[in-house]
């Protein structure tokens, strides 16, 4: 067969277009080392052929080289250009160091197979111009560092001359005869596709006489291909380092997941076999792996922004410390509880619309407070709000946020009633309380809370319950913390349920 040309190949290829605009991208490149890897029969001397096609000069010499063993690598792509040439080599190292040595340095060189025999050589050629081999491996992408070390490649000598790494990767491909719809539980769907709507043409197959009962018939090929510039080597050299899936732009990089995804929207290939492949190919898996946890910071995110100020979260989910956060911490906070007075009775004198509607707009005034001191929203408990200071992010200032937040509450419910004087007046009592608790996410991926626990929260509820109408009481703990910039009352014990001494507190006046 002739030899296809780059846009021939990548129009029966998943993401053609962004194939086809990696592969123009790759010949405005200074020469250097390309490599087409993936399983054998995977296609990829085909790609590579037509990379090497791509990337000639008008007139320019084109050998092939191939082991004498292997005579007839090539009989598939005769004839062969014009200025073309097949050249083998015998005679292992020696052989290969003698035949490489002795090529033209003008001319495109392409190699089948680099090995163990040929890599030593191959890698000693003078750069300058285009040199293409084949690897067959089944690591993908910048995964082939790894299978280059065995042939004493270093990472600093792949990342330094290869241009580019196109990878094949082949899917069996579902037998029409026996496809059916596939019916998958929740959790199969959040696996296969983490955080996105997934396609409701998903197919198996359960395999017939047409398919041999394997469920498949033929293959189809998805490819991993990165490009390395100088701008995104550091980006590979990290991915490589730290064992990571490579991120990229599309101009620079392709995944097989991506790939792999879009046949199995299409119907090209089964949920079976998507799923399968995740699990037995290391990139693949790496890059569905990446996606997860993709999901996961887009659902805390979502979870945070709820809760928080713009500020606090774009602080937190750029934060090293997102982990400790998740898991759990100790943390000095300053807690804030709030709650309406009388609401039994009101909820009793109200239509259940009513009662809702009043609800958000006081609940509306009082978020709005707390996000205004970046506080953190831990939960609404009935008409209660519980506030935290401190958590997730450190604030010196916890404590005076908290006071000046409780002001500025007690405020804004006095403006609110005021601004409806049809209705019963709104009075509500806080508690306030420093000290150390456990901040960190609770629940599953499904259902996961941001909160705090220990006894300095619970201070804060307990004296919270015991203030009157329209009074914030402080604990002398939080009263220590913000010295002279608040006024308060005379100091008291108080008797807290669940506290075996008394607990001094003080009603919060004004700022001083």
């Amino acid at each position: 067969m002739p030899i296809h040309s780059i846009e021939t190949l990548t129009e029966a290829l998943p993401g053609d277009n962004a194939l086809l605009a990696i592969a123009r991208n790759l010949a405005a490149q200074p020469p250097g080392i390309v490599l087409a890897t993936g399983q054998a029969t995977s296609g990829k001397q085909t790609m590579l052929m037509a990379l090497a096609q791509m990337l000639a000069k008008p007139g320019q010499e084109v050998v092939l080289f191939s082991a004498s063993d292997r005579p007839r690598e090539f009989d598939m792509f005769q004839p062969l250009p014009r200025g073309w040439r097949h050249q083998m080599v015998a005679g292992g190292r020696d052989g290969w160091e003698a035949a490489l040595r002795d090529a033209s340095p003008s001319a495109l060189v392409v190699l089948v197979f680099l090995d163990r025999e040929s890599a030593p050589a191959f890698w000693q050629m003078a750069p300058g111009r285009w040199l293409l081999a084949t690897v067959e491996t089944p690591l993908l992408g910048q995964d082939v560092a790894y299978a280059l070390r065995e042939m004493n490649v270093s990472y600093e000598d792949f990342l330094a001359r290869v241009r580019c790494v196109w990878s094949q990767f082949l899917l069996p491909q579902i037998c029409e005869a026996c496809a059916q719809p596939a019916s998958l539980a929740p959790s199969e769907l959040d696996y296969l596709f983490p955080g996105t709507q997934a396609p409701a043409s998903l197919r198996s197959a359960r395999g017939c006489a047409t398919c041999s009962g394997r469920g498949s018939v033929g293959r189809l090929a998805a490819s991993e291909v990165v490009l390395i510039t100088d701008a995104v080597r550091p980006a590979v050299s990290a991915a490589l380092n730290e064992g990571t899936a490579l991120e990229g732009d599309p101009g620079w990089h392709l995944t097989v997941h991506q790939q792999a995804r879009r046949l199995l929207e299409e119907g090209g290939i089964g949920v079976d076999v998507y799923r399968d492949a995740i699990r037995r190919n290391p990139l693949l898996r790496a890059q569905n792996m990446l996606e997860r946890e993709r999901a996961h910071s887009s659902r805390l995110g979502s979870v945070f922004e709820k809760f928080v100020s713009p500020e606090v979260k774009r602080r937190l989910m750029d934060s090293r410390t997102i982990d400790s956060v998740v898991n759990g911490e100790s943390r000095e906070v300053t807690c804030l509880f709030c709650d309406i007075r009388g609401f039994t009775s009101r909820a009793e004198s109200l239509a259940p619309d009513q009662l809702f509607m009043e609800l958000n707009r006081y609940f509306a005034v009082v978020v709005d407070c707390v996000l205004t001191h970046e506080g953190t929203i831990d939960k609404f408990i009935g008409d209660a709000v519980m506030v935290v200071f401190g958590a997730p992010l450190a604030q010196p200032d916890q404590a005076q946020r908290a006071l000046s937040c409780s002001l500025a509450i007690r405020d804004r419910v006095g403006a609110f009633n005021a601004a409806h004087p049809s209705n019963t007046p709104i009075a509500v009592g806080m508690g306030i309380n420093s000290g150390t608790a456990m901040a960190g996410c609770i629940g599953t991926d499904k259902r996961m809370e941001y909160t705090v626990l220990g006894d300095a929260v619970n201070t804060a509820a307990r004296l919270e319950s015991r203030a009157k109408a329209g009074q914030v009481l402080v604990s002398a703990t939080t009263r220590a913390l913000v010295g002279d910039a608040f006024r308060f009352g005379a100091p008291r014990s108080f008797e807290l349920k669940g506290k075996a001494a008394d607990v001094e507190a003080s009603e919060l006046l004004s700022s001083a």
